[in-house]
């Protein structure tokens, strides 16, 4: 979505804005046991460093954006095209690795530099989850604080841990036959004057343990016969993410049957 928003207006992104705008499915005994046993095998404040925007950077981010009262004081935020969003579980995760994605390019900029540009260099991102409104996202964020405080005793993670399904087992084939889960996004031109916008959305309909081993095969496939073009393929290694894997990568999704779109907003 970046390159596509510098493609088309020749502006660096200021900000990207990601969000789960729906799904379906449940979470399998592995996904569950993984989480638990992150907080038996580390402590709060090595969680909290690794889940930074910047803690995987090669360098300094920008300062966050402020989503204003609303979003501080709820934990809440409106964006048009995209709809009243709250914090999303997932940004102790996405974050860091959009960010190192964003270095790499800047610190490989000469080899780089269209990906460079594109992104920018006040670039920054935001990963959110779909609420229904002002109310359904404020007991959307208590409900994430309060998880999140529960997982910090010991006594009430263990009895957790023997309530929720077990490592091992989860849906069936038959049970996730309906399942779905939709991204959208916005990236945000870094010319305030401008006020253009590109809007993204990928989907796919079927199981997130399917599209999971999607994106890892997909993924290697592109590295061994997408040939020396791929990003990560000229920057030789290294603590590499997705985004150095390239529109290779993409086209790939995209036969596998992701739905991704983007297009220009006004």
């Amino acid at each position: 979505m970046v390159k596509f928003l510098y493609q088309q207006t020749s502006q660096a992104t200021r900000e990207s804005i990601v969000t789960l705008h729906s799904m379906k499915g449940a979470p399998s005994g592995g996904t569950l046991a993984t989480i638990f046993n992150i907080f038996e095998t580390y402590t709060l404040k090595q969680i909290l460093a690794a889940g930074k925007p910047g803690s995987m950077s090669a360098l300094p981010i920008a300062t966050m954006p402020s989503g204003g009262l609303l979003s501080t004081l709820l934990g809440v935020r409106a964006v048009p095209a995209l709809g009243t969003l709250v914090n999303s579980i997932q940004a102790a995760a996405d974050g860091p690795l959009v960010h190192r994605s964003w270095s790499l390019y800047r610190t490989s900029a000469v080899q780089f530099q269209e990906q460079a540009d594109a992104y920018g260099a006040t670039f920054n991102f935001s990963c959110y989850m779909n609420a229904r409104n002002i109310f359904t996202g404020a007991l959307m964020t208590l409900a994430l604080a309060l998880s999140s405080v529960f997982l910090l005793i010991p006594p009430v993670r263990w009895l957790l841990a023997k309530l929720v399904t077990q490592a091992g087992s989860g849906a069936t084939e038959e049970e996730s036959q309906y399942d779905f889960l939709e991204y959208r996004g916005l990236a945000i031109s870094a010319n305030d004057q401008d006020h253009q916008r590109a809007f993204g959305k990928l989907r796919f309909d079927g199981s997130a343990y399917h599209v999971t081993a999607i994106f890892m095969v997909e993924a290697a496939a592109t590295l061994l016969y997408d040939g020396d073009d791929v990003p990560a393929r000229k920057m030789q290694g290294g603590l590499l993410t997705p985004a150095t894997l390239g529109d290779a990568y993409v086209d790939r999704l995209r036969r596998a049957g992701l739905i991704v779109e983007t297009r220009m907003l006004r």
